[in-house]
């Protein structure tokens, strides 16, 4: 049995099993490239700015294997704070500096986490809001000229 010296959180939740895509996010598709719709994944870091991204933890849809991969927020749902029991996991988070470049504390005690929760969700809020404003915009355009 191996005991941690500290509990280790992180903000953990699942890529949309239907993800906006195509011209105005007229289409869906299910999941990303490398992550299955519903899959579990871990927040270690991210990028803001430009392009609100993550790096995540994962397991891959084509091996299993857990991966790093930065990924759009808005691919992310059911947002939620845990603590990191799986070793394969922590042994990724010890062994990489991922984590260490973002610009959020991703991994860490319950209270920090807790605030990155509130920043990514309001991140993954305001993503969702353009795709929504975009898709309305499409949809009037399509009523006038048709």
């Amino acid at each position: 049995m191996i005991i941690l010296e500290k509990e280790r959180w992180v903000v953990v939740g699942n890529i949309c099993k239907e993800i906006p895509t195509g011209h105005c996010y007229q289409t869906t598709k299910s999941g990303t490239r490398l992550l299955s719709g519903g899959t579990k994944v871990y927040i270690v870091g991210g990028h803001f700015g430009m392009a609100e991204r993550l790096t995540v933890i994962g397991r891959c849809r084509h091996g299993k294997n857990f991966i790093f991969c930065d990924i759009d927020a808005r691919y992310i749902e059911n947002l939620r704070v845990k603590v990191i029991y799986n070793p394969k996991v922590l042994n990724m988070i010890d062994n990489s500096d991922n984590y260490k470049s973002g610009l959020i504390n991703a991994v860490g005690t319950q209270e920090d986490v807790q605030k990155t929760l509130q920043y990514v969700q309001s991140i993954i809020a305001s993503q969702k809001a353009k795709i929504v404003i975009q898709q309305q915009k499409y949809k009037e355009n399509i009523n006038v000229g048709g």
